[in-house]
């Protein structure tokens, strides 16, 4: 088990006809919070949006409806699956500029 799970740029996506299962996943081995940080000027997220036809979590807000209640017992937490994002748009211009800035990011979030 891991405690948080920080996402910058992810070139990945979740099916949707798979979201259950992923979702079990992430809250059998994250016991902490997932936090997505994206760029809308990510050009490298934009061309796997167009080969994949799929939206890449390093370019969008996902599941931040699902709001954890930290003051609630732990099973009830690990219920949830939420992730935090966080647009860096102001700061980092592409996918290249993640790692440089990554002080900056871990900041900022």
């Amino acid at each position: 088990m891991v405690h948080n799970v920080y996402l910058l740029a992810a070139a990945t996506f979740i099916r949707e006809a798979k979201l259950l299962s992923q979702q079990d996943v992430f809250i059998k081995t994250v016991a902490g919070r997932l936090t997505n940080v994206y760029c809308l000027n990510d050009t490298s997220l934009q061309t796997f949006n167009y080969i994949f036809k799929e939206k890449a979590l390093g370019r969008h807000q996902y599941y931040q409806d699902a709001k954890l209640n930290m003051s609630s017992t732990c099973e009830s937490v690990r219920k949830k699956f939420r992730f935090d994002n966080y647009d860096v748009s102001k700061f980092v211009s592409g996918h290249m500029e993640y790692q440089p800035k990554q002080d900056l990011i871990l900041e900022f979030i």
